[in-house]
């Protein structure tokens, strides 16, 4: 096979999501503990023996020091291997091992009319299925991801699905000439396309109910909702429409499993807990939500586990955390937009500890789309659709009451008498991955309890489709089960208003205590 070939076959795989014939996979049958090589080839070849078998990672086997991350589904009309490396990525498994599925479209430019010719490079966009507009960027599904793309990645998708050409006259008569894609050419393609492709407002892996009541189930894009679901509701224990007493029930303890170690301030803390496992599957279709804070009065409770555990529960990855940015603003909003522009679900701000007045972020939690500059990169920039669930924690961390009424607060007490350090028997985000498909299932259940359910008087400020899909429901649960020790989610937003300071005016005052003071 000659350089070309392999170089071909290995470019399908990383951003076609093909895997040809001849490429080579890590596999592990159950039940044996022996890793053996074989081609895509090999495995077609023997589709019942080799179905369900686990692999390695195909684009990169010593992803953590070789641990098996991927499984082979080979029924059906489309043979594929799931790896859950860096996220979710699915590849297709074909035996030809060079060519490509599609064929290249061949489109005219003239320097007269090149708007024909941008309309029919977005008219194939389109055709993909692959591309959308978040915010005002436009992104292309790829490898389980949102990704923007740039003029280059741009060029380089268009060429393997269209053949631009150009028609010079000679002599002879008129002769085709294919031609690259100019720049400006490819600038206008992305302004023009985040017009014309269909909006994304919200990714998830798993599946989902609307703020109306409509429950998402199947895998792909729904233009009505803009929602793009990766797996659908077959790949999840079963979770049930219109759940009886008992099957509630079981919601609320399998969603608090992983954090059944931990002691609360207050009579909220549990209803915080389901709360914010609700939040963390349910963020995508939610324009805005309100931001996680886990605080405590001191260290060693397990802030920073129960925010890994809500990270899993949302991108089934641990937060990574980050501290927050109070000093320089301009930078603070870059690494919010960068961590959209990467594809983060979850993003994790770490020891905020006592007042917090930081009007970026403020600006932030209710922002349905945030505009800026990657980090580092001044040419790459735009707005992006905000689907990410936002965490914080601290040590007693207040707030000003314009920013308190868009937090749900999670006040956590410290071990217990002799104990300085919080220790569960295991670790809550361990939990949440263990059980994360039925949490997501223990969700989608309470979440459909909400159409049935009786309206609460009261609203969650400004979050009305928040206060109609997760406290409504968890409210009626309060109100019919009250051995489950939860409450109604409204008095949690009105304790957190009530109990923090009246004004940013007050914050800077109680910041200068906290600063000299050393806390």
């Amino acid at each position: 096979m000659s350089d070309y070939d392999i170089n071909l076959i290995f470019e399908l795989a990383l951003d076609g999501q093909e895997l040809c014939g001849s490429y080579q996979i890590d596999v592990q049958k159950s039940g044996d503990r022996e890793v053996r090589t074989l081609s895509v080839a090999e495995i077609l070849a023997d589709k019942e023996r080799f179905d369900g078998a686990l692999t390695r990672d195909p684009l990169e086997p010593e992803y953590d020091n070789g641990r098996i991350v991927g499984k082979l589904f080979l029924a059906g009309e489309t043979p594929k291997l799931v790896s859950k490396a860096r996220g979710v990525a699915s590849y297709r498994l074909v035996a030809d091992g060079g060519n490509r599925t599609s064929s290249r479209v061949s489109i005219e430019y003239s320097n007269e009319r090149n708007d024909a010719f941008v309309d029919d490079c977005i008219a194939q966009m389109r055709a993909t299925g692959a591309f959308y507009r978040s915010g005002m960027t436009v992104v292309q599904m790829r490898n389980g991801l949102a990704n923007p793309v740039n003029e280059p990645r741009l060029a380089y998708e268009l060429s393997k699905i269209v053949l631009p050409y150009q028609v010079k006259v000679t002599r002879q008569g008129e002769v085709r000439q294919s031609i690259k894609f100019d720049k400006s050419i490819l600038g206008q393609i992305l302004e023009v396309a985040s017009d014309r492709l269909p909006v994304l407002n919200g990714f998830a892996d798993h599946p989902l109910v609307r703020p109306n009541g409509q429950i998402v189930t199947e895998p792909g894009y729904g233009q009505a909702a803009g929602l793009f679901v990766l797996n659908g509701a077959s790949r999840f224990p079963k979770f049930y429409d219109q759940p009886n007493d008992e099957q509630l029930k079981q919601a609320v303890e399998t969603c608090l499993r992983p954090f059944r170690g931990y002691r609360f301030e207050d009579e909220y803390g549990r209803t915080a807990a389901f709360f914010a496992q609700m939040l963390a599957v349910l963020r995508p279709v939610f324009s805005c939500d309100p931001m996680i804070v886990t605080t405590s009065n001191v260290t060693g409770v397990g802030k920073g586990y129960f925010q890994h555990a809500l990270a899993i529960v949302r991108t089934e990855e641990l937060a990574e955390l980050r501290n927050l940015e109070s000093k320089n603003t301009s930078e603070f909003r870059k690494m919010l937009f960068t961590l959209l522009y990467e594809g983060r679900a979850a993003i994790a701000l770490d020891n905020q500890d006592g007042p917090l007045k930081n009007e970026t972020l403020y600006s932030f939690v209710t922002a349905p789309v945030w505009s800026d500059h990657v980090l580092g990169q001044s040419k790459s920039g735009g707005s992006l659709r905000s689907d990410a669930l936002l965490l914080l924690n601290g040590c007693k961390v207040s707030f000003g009451k314009n920013i308190a009424r868009k937090v749900l607060r999670i006040c956590l007490k410290k071990a217990g008498a002799g104990h300085r350090y919080r220790d569960f028997g295991f670790l809550p985000h361990e939990e949440a991955r263990k059980h994360r498909k039925e949490i997501i299932s223990a969700v989608m259940t309470t979440a459909c309890r909400a159409k049935h359910a009786a309206r609460p008087r009261g609203t969650i400020g400004s979050f009305e489709e928040v206060n109609d899909l997760i406290r409504v429901p968890i409210a009626d649960i309060a109100k019919r089960f009250p051995d489950l020790g939860l409450r109604d989610p409204l008095g949690l937003f009105k304790e957190t208003v009530e109990n923090d300071v009246d004004s940013l005016e007050e914050v800077d005052i109680l910041e200068q205590i906290y600063d000299v003071t050393e806390g």
